[in-house]
């Protein structure tokens, strides 16, 4: 599906690599983004029609001759900042921008004055998907999954939560833990010709985010076979109802995990601070050494982040830390009854802060 195209243009690579990890960060697998930094490339390209969404380029490229291209928005990076032309229009039709803003707030203006083309594309591709992995059992995966889900449905978003594991135990978390009980409903989504949203669309419910209620039973003991999760994303994700779809992954690398691995938009792995889930999160990330910048890292549990937290007992660390949580307080030994656990997690600023990093 294609997405916006986006061209940045600028003689100086520094600055040009700055911007373009900006527009990484924001604009995270929603656009083409293409940066030029060679003068006769730039000018042997533009020499061809061209088409774009937006175009930010050096006063040192600007030429008249870049009005003729098929370009919804111009930006031209100016060498001085001069308020009372900043904002404004140097040519017609271009709008003037101080190049040395905070890279960020560029990437974060275009998002605002180019919100149409965004939208539209948003509109065109579906929810994004989002899948929380982690290397081992009892790391907070859960809570990192539903506590970004809170926090994104906080923020306005249309959001379904669908827990993917083999024996789902999520419903303790929530208010209503009642599982799937239809007798009929198992025999007709094991027909992979069945539309598996529109059968159990009317079963979803709706606690701080939307979600898919509990199986109630281990799946081979239901005959269901683990891809069930990947059709039920992928129709979900078409339906034009959700904003986004966070997927609460099993501890595997089964080829069925990987499948939902290709399909999300971003992958959260979670860790631990503690010996075997930093070995864990190391050999992760030895394994996915390709994955096109998806995969962030997320640690949890560090009310106080020391530098031998993440020193793994054998070979270098293969990963960075992303983002820090704070202690979760996941301990549920007093089994409180109809707490509401997922507004406990999204109130946690490490949560909130790894929320964004999906927005």
């Amino acid at each position: 599906m294609k997405k916006p195209r986006i061209i940045i243009a600028d003689p100086d690579a520094s600055y040009a690599g700055v911007l373009q990890s900006s527009f990484a960060k924001v604009f995270f697998g929603r656009i083409d983004l293409e940066v030029i930094t060679d003068p006769d490339y730039f000018h042997e390209m533009f020499a061809r029609p061209q088409s774009a969404e937006v175009l930010l380029v050096s006063e040192l490229f600007w030429d008249l001759s870049l009005s003729r291209h098929n370009i919804s928005f111009v930006f031209l990076l100016a060498e001085r900042d001069e308020e009372e032309r900043d904002g404004g229009e140097t040519y017609p039709g271009v709008r003037r921008l101080f190049k040395y803003t905070n890279p960020e707030k560029i990437a974060r203006r275009i998002a605002g004055e180019c919100r149409d083309v965004f939208a539209a594309e948003k509109r065109r591709r579906g929810a994004r998907i989002i899948l929380t992995y982690s290397a081992c059992d009892s790391i907070a995966r859960t809570a990192v999954a539903m506590g970004v889900s809170a926090c994104l449905a906080e923020n306005g978003r249309r959001v379904l939560y669908v827990n993917a594991g083999h024996l789902q135990t999520f419903g303790y978390f929530l208010k209503n833990p009642a599982p799937l009980c239809q007798t009929s409903l198992w025999e007709r989504i094991t027909d992979p010709d069945t539309d598996l949203y529109r059968e159990i669309r009317s079963e979803i419910r709706r606690e701080r985010f939307y979600y898919l209620p509990p199986f109630g039973g281990a799946l081979a003991a239901l005959g269901l076979d683990y891809s069930v999760y990947e059709r039920f994303v992928r129709l979900a994700e078409k339906s034009g109802d959700y904003d986004y779809i966070v997927v609460d992954g099993d501890a595997s690398l089964a080829p069925e995990t990987i499948r939902l691995f290709d399909m999300a938009d971003r992958v959260l792995a979670v860790t631990k601070p503690a010996g075997v889930s930093v070995y864990g999160a190391n050999v992760l990330a030895s394994s996915l050494a390709d994955t096109g910048g998806k995969c962030v890292f997320v640690c949890c549990g560090c009310n106080e982040i020391r530098a031998d937290m993440l020193i793994p007992r054998q070979g270098p660390l293969q990963f960075t830390v992303d983002e820090y949580i704070e202690d979760l307080n996941t301990d549920t030994a007093g089994g409180e009854k109809n707490a509401d656990w997922p507004d406990r997690w999204r109130r946690n600023q490490g949560m909130q802060r790894t929320a964004f990093l999906v927005m």
